[in-house]
Formats: structure tokens, C-alpha cells, sequence
């Protein structure tokens, strides 16, 4: 499906902008607003603070919908920490654990979408690396992807991280969560 041209893309690139990458995505987390939506596909999630700034963002009235990878989900860090956001979030109602509907292959895809505009000021970029055109001055849904797992060795390791507005690249990302939420609905929940 063809999109539109994305004109804007802040990129970090770890480990040198590692002390950027956590405070940005807590930040643009913080930034969504009551009553709408936050979509999110993490292959890896272990890092505490993606998980408490999601639990507040449920707090606020945020509506929260997501999946993750079966393996991942089963590891010993990644467990720990979902379970300690089962017990502040309607997990049934909000996210789905499961393969891909490709063979049973990992879920793979790592990305936030915050479904609301944000505004430069809200994304916490600093201003140097700032390049947002003047049509964004007024907000756009932003998608934060790439190939950074959302954990504390992610910061380490060579990853990147892409935050991007865009009406049309945010629709798509959140068909790919709804379509990979109800593969595993018809396939794998009652398994999870």
C-alpha cells in the first residue's frame, strides 16, 4: 500500500545517542492524550520504563493496543515485566502475546503510534537535530520504529530509532497491529 512521502525523520542511532533514546520515547508516550490511541508491536520489551509510562498513559484514560512476540514474551526479563503491567492494565482487553501469521514466526516488528498530533515540542528533539517542516508545526500522528528493542542492552548495541509524523504511515502501522491482534485471536489465544 503506497503511502505518503515522509519528509521528516528524526533519527538516534545507538549507543552514541543512547541517553536520548529512553527520555524521547517516555516523553512522546507521556504526550498522548485521554481517549486516544496507543498502538504498539515490540519483538523484545524488557526496559521498566516503556512498561510505566504505558501504565500511566492506561492511567490518563489512554486507549492502549498492542501485541507481543510469543518468544520474546517468555524470556525471564521480559516475563517479569509483564507481569507486573498485567497487574495494572486490563491486559485481556489491550494486548495480544503471538506469532506471526506467517508460519509461526516471530512477531518481529518493533513500534509505538501515538494516535493523536503532536507537535515538535511535545517529541522531546533536541533542537539541533530538530527538522520538522512547517506543516508539522500543527501536529501529526508519530510512529517511533526501527531496530531498537525496547530494553536497557538495546542502549549498547547498534540500533536505530525513527520517529516520523504521518497520517498515513500511522493507519498502516495500526492495520498491522489489528491484523496481527486478530491472526492471533483466531489462531493462537487460547494457547496464550
Amino acid at each position: 500500500m503506497p503511502l505518503e512521502t515522509v519528509t521528516v525523520c528524526y533519527t538516534m542511532i545507538s549507543p552514541q545517542d543512547a541517553a536520548l533514546i529512553r527520555p524521547t520515547m517516555c516523553q512522546m508516550l507521556a504526550a498522548a492524550q485521554s481517549g486516544k490511541g496507543v498502538y504498539t508491536s515490540e519483538y523484545g520489551a524488557t526496559d521498566p520504563a516503556f512498561f510505566d509510562a504505558l501504565i500511566a498513559a492506561h492511567t490518563k484514560g489512554c486507549i492502549l493496543k498492542g501485541v507481543f512476540d510469543k518468544t520474546q514474551s517468555a524470556g525471564r526479563v521480559e516475563a517479569v515485566q509483564l507481569t507486573r503491567f498485567k497487574a495494572q492494565v486490563p491486559f485481556a482487553e489491550c494486548y495480544r502475546v503471538g506469532t506471526s501469521s506467517v508460519a509461526g514466526q516471530i512477531l518481529h516488528l518493533k513500534l509505538i503510534m501515538i494516535n493523536v498530533p503532536l507537535t515538535p515540542d511535545q517529541v522531546p528533539i533536541p533542537k539541533q537535530y530538530n527538522h520538522w517542516t512547517d506543516a508539522a508545526q500543527d501536529g501529526y500522528p508519530v510512529v517511533w520504529d526501527g531496530s531498537y528493542n525496547i530494553s536497557m542492552s538495546a542502549e549498547e548495541q547498534s540500533n536505530v530509532v525513527h520517529i516520523m509524523p504521518g497520517i498515513d504511515l500511522c493507519q498502516a502501522c495500526k492495520t498491522d497491529i489489528d491484523q496481527d491482534w486478530d491472526w492471533i485471536d483466531q489462531h493462537e489465544q487460547a494457547a496464550s
